[in-house]
């Protein structure tokens, strides 16, 4: 039961300010609640109160009345005569002169009582609606006809950051403050547009507004309601990137796994076949060794170019999923990293700034050698371009620190800077402040996902005008052995190698490279068919599986081997070159199998088995 209806029920309490009892029995006659009231005891508490009689010839009746008025409670006056009248404040509810006619009294107090009722509910919907105003979201601005501001909600106010007080009176458009000064629609929601708060802080709000018509048709006013779309328009945003990378993963699925076994067995031969050149030319002589050294310098420039198509994939690969950047993770010098940026792009950076090195790192942090080469060096190219060559103070310094669990890299530059508006969307895919043809906005974020994925991270402090300085903090990590060099080490027997690949060049080469280091290696083209090997009573010390096989996959190989085998599920070395597909990942989340990144090298090879040899030495 709401509380306007509750007051309807109650009964109606006078106010009687006077000493006739005549008025008080016909006060109760009208069912009323009489409260008397001492003249000249003053006038403070009127809850409950609908209607005061006063006898304006009681002592002080006149100035209790006058009270009673400006506390906006209905008076009803009784007077003597028309001098009691005149000393009577206005506007009084009614009038009753002596003698007294009850009928009259009657109606008078009937009246006051009907319009106090009325002016009650009034307040109180006004109340409710006040209330309900001020809890609504939603951001609400009453204006009169001439657009002058009467009321703003809670909501409003915190968006605007003008109170009501100081907003009132004030034109709707400067409490308002749109960008491009636009007007609020009518009727109609808006695009979404910047507002501008008295701080200056922005938000991205969407607005309407529609017009407040009186009973007689005349325009009273307008009113007008926005929201704050700012958190909406970025989850949008970022839901469209997380469409358009999940796009661009699927096409660098497809495109790793068609190029990453042609590269495998491309650039494996081109290293044993090198390998096998420096051998024979090592014993030729005269015209023979130069032409066995040109042919070996000829494929040495073939395996560079694979290498570098093998990059690309790599890149492709980290973009789409950066948690994988742990899996190629090593222990590398960040300062031989840091000098080798400095030297891949002072060409670039000689004719722009002046390059100061500061490095002081010391130890090794766990990273992927190439990866981390490739955020110095974009880091360095986009702190030269940031710099104006017409700009009196033009350096970039790069430095480096270590502390007792992290070591830091800066690359600071004297340049144009990054606006307030702008810093925090630096490492979203596609943002970019370059013109057109200029940047992709790819670099950025593709740095920010390496850093992360290798338990980094990245701070940047801009100021326009002024400069930019990104520093990328990285978890120090141990000296540890890759043990690459193991498995040539004199054993009792040559290790024994399982091949498990549907490509037959890939295994081809594999067992190539590894009988040249005196393993023994079989070759299997389906996965039933190493699983059989393996459960037929066969040992091997390693098992290489590929991932993506057609019909019996790398992941049903291990399930098998789990089921069947479980001694020598730890001997199974992952190849992948597709590391997209959700049941791999899946897999490498839950285990601690060695892997190998197709395309590979020798040296990853005979590394892989060297390490699943260790671990099951120790």
């Amino acid at each position: 039961m709401g509380p306007m209806l509750r007051c309807r029920l109650m009964p109606d309490r006078l106010l009687l300010v006077s000493s006739d009892g005549r008025l008080a029995q016909l006060a109760r006659e009208l069912g009323l609640e009489v409260v008397r009231h001492v003249a000249g005891a003053g006038v403070s508490e009127l809850e409950g109160l609908s209607v005061a009689l006063v006898d304006l010839a009681a002592p002080d009746g006149a100035a209790t009345a006058r009270d009673l008025v400006k506390l906006e409670l209905p008076v009803v006056a009784v007077a003597d005569g028309e001098e009691q009248l005149r000393s009577a404040p206005a506007p009084l509810a009614g009038v009753v002169m002596r003698p007294l006619d009850e009928r009259a009294l009657g109606a008078a107090v009937r009246t006051a009582v009907r319009a106090h009722r009325v002016r009650s509910e009034q307040h109180a919907r006004a109340a409710w609606l006040q209330a309900a105003l001020g809890s609504t979201t939603e951001a609400i601005i009453g204006a009169d006809a001439s657009s002058r501001v009467m009321f703003l909600n809670a909501a409003a106010e915190e968006l605007t950051g003008w109170t009501e007080a100081e907003a009132r009176g004030r034109m709707l458009d400067e409490v308002l403050n749109f960008d491009g000064g636009g007007a609020v629609p009518d009727g109609r929601l808006s695009a979404p547009v910047t507002l501008t708060s008295r701080s200056g802080g922005t938000r991205l709000i969407e607005h309407n507004a529609s017009p407040i018509i009186e009973s007689s048709g005349t325009l009273a006013g307008v009113v007008a309601v926005f929201r704050d779309v700012t958190g909406r328009k970025s989850l949008e945003q970022r839901l469209t990137v997380a469409d358009r990378m999940s796009s661009i993963g699927t096409l660098a699925a497809g495109v790793a796994h068609e190029l990453n076994n042609p590269l495998s067995f491309v650039t494996s031969n081109l290293e044993y076949a090198v390998s096998e050149l420096s051998r024979l030319a090592a014993g030729a002589t005269g015209e023979l060794r130069d032409d066995l050294e040109e042919v070996r310098s000829s494929l040495r420039d073939a395996a560079a170019g694979a290498q570098r198509a093998a990059d690309i994939i790599k890149d492709m690969k980290t973009f789409t999923r950066a948690a994988e950047v742990q899996h190629a993770a090593a222990p590398v010098d960040v300062n031989q990293i840091c000098s080798f940026a400095a030297r891949i792009t002072g060409n670039a950076i000689k004719h722009k700034a002046e390059l100061v090195l500061d490095l002081h790192a010391d130890g090794t942090v766990l990273a992927d050698d190439g990866l981390l080469r490739q955020v110095f060096v974009h880091l360095l190219t986009n702190a030269a371009q940031a710099i104006d060559a017409s700009s009196e103070k033009r350096v970039i310094t790069l430095s480096s620190w270590s502390d007792s669990g992290t070591t830091s890299v800066r690359v600071a530059d004297t340049g144009c800077g990054i606006a307030p508006e702008n810093l925090q969307r630096i490492f979203e895919p596609f943002f970019t402040t370059k013109p057109v043809g200029e940047g992709t906005g790819l670099g950025l974020s593709l740095c920010h996902s390496i850093v992360t994925g290798l338990g980094g991270h990245m701070l940047v402090e801009s100021k326009v005008g002024v400069g930019t300085s990104v520093t990328v903090v990285m978890p120090r990590g141990a000296v540890v052995e890759r043990a690459v060099k193991e498995a040539g080490r004199p054993a009792l027997a040559p290790p024994r190698v399982l091949v498990i690949d549907d490509e037959t060049l890939i295994g081809t080469a594999i067992r190539r490279i590894l009988t040249k280091q005196g393993m023994e290696v079989v070759v299997v083209e389906r996965g039933r068919e190493g699983v059989d090997l393996v459960t037929g009573g066969e040992h091997f010390d390693a098992i290489f599986c590929d991932m993506m096989m057609p019909e019996f996959s790398g992941v049903d190989v291990y399930d098998a081997l789990r089921a069947k085998a479980p001694s020598m599920m730890s001997r199974v070395i992952f190849m992948t070159g597709n590391a997209f597909a959700a049941r791999e990942h899946d897999l490498f989340s839950a285990t601690k199998n060695v892997r190998v990144e197709k395309p590979f090298l020798p040296a990853d090879l005979s590394g892989a088995v060297a390490e699943v040899l260790r671990r099951h030495a120790s």
